[in-house]
Order: C-alpha cells, then sequence, then structure tokens
C-alpha cells in the first residue's frame, strides 16, 4: 500500500468536503424548512393554555408563523416547502401548512395537509417556569371549527407526528 504525503492527504481532504458541499446543495429542496420561534411558559401548575389561532393569516400562500411558541416544519420536495403557511377553506387537495377558515374569515384553525411530495408537521415549544416539576400535559382540542371537524372526519391526519389530542404526556 502507497503512503500519501502530507500535502496529497490535505488535498484528498480538501476534496472530500467540497464534494459533500456540493452534494447537499441539490438536497437541499428535499430537506426540512421550518418557521416559528419562542416557547409558551407554564408559570401555574393546573393553569391551562389556550390558543385560538385567530392571529394566522386569512390571505396569502406565503404567511410567517409569528405565534409565539409555535412551529411548522416541512420536509420533501414541493415547492411548498417554504416554511411557511398558507390559507384555505378546507376544500383544497395540496398538501402544505394551513391556517384554515372561511374565505376572509379572521377565525382560524392551524392545521396541515399530507402529500405525495409534502409531509408538514405543526407543533409548540413549552418551557416550565413553575418551579415545580411538571409530570404530564393533557391536550385538547374545542371542537366548532368546521374546517378542522370536515378534515379530521374525513381521516385526515391534521397533526402529523407527537402526541395527539387526548394524549397524555
Amino acid at each position: 500500500m502507497q503512503k500519501l504525503s502530507p500535502p496529497t492527504r490535505r488535498y484528498l481532504g480538501l476534496g472530500f468536503v467540497v464534494a459533500v458541499v456540493l452534494l447537499a446543495v441539490p438536497l437541499q429542496s428535499a430537506l426540512a424548512l421550518g418557521g416559528g420561534s419562542g416557547s409558551i411558559s407554564l408559570t401555574t401548575l393546573g393553569s391551562a393554555y389556550t390558543q385560538d389561532f385567530d392571529t394566522l393569516a386569512n390571505t396569502g400562500t406565503a404567511n410567517n408563523l409569528t405565534i409565539n411558541g409555535w412551529y411548522l416544519n416541512e420536509l420533501g420536495t414541493s415547492a411548498s416547502n417554504n416554511g411557511q403557511y398558507n390559507t384555505g377553506t378546507g376544500s383544497g387537495t395540496g398538501g402544505d401548512v394551513y391556517s384554515f377558515g372561511a374565505t376572509g374569515a379572521t377565525e382560524r384553525a392551524f392545521g396541515t395537509l399530507l402529500s405525495g411530495t409534502l409531509a408538514p408537521t405543526i407543533g409548540a415549544q413549552f418551557t416550565n417556569n413553575t418551579g415545580s416539576t411538571v409530570t404530564g400535559l393533557e391536550i385538547c382540542r374545542v371542537w366548532g371549527r368546521a374546517t378542522l371537524e370536515w378534515r379530521s372526519l374525513r381521516g385526515t391526519r391534521l397533526i402529523a407526528g407527537g402526541p395527539r389530542v387526548g394524549d397524555r404526556v
């Protein structure tokens, strides 16, 4: 076996790094893009955190998520993999993260539609500021948003991955 001199090894190592970087660039379109920031502070044990999502946009196809502590993530090759959410009435079939509601209405629901080219997820991050150990969280959804009911009754998974409504974690 032939030994390589240090300069040759250095160039081979640099070539490997360049090759890895060049290979990673085309893969970016398939990697996850996400949006959101912050954390929801839990300050009192036994107190409910509620979110009605009515501050989500009711128009547009590329909206930035600005609700503190809530996140979205998209994985896939779809043009909708942009780290932003769309608006819809619940009648569309395109995979994306959505602000669902009647056209122009301020009453909104946050959800996702899975497609063959996009796997979107939504979630929230909580910080325990109670001064005590949190031993469980109960996730509840208040029914009454027609778009959520419509999608849920037809078998569409509104939140992909993680705990489901009614789960205790």
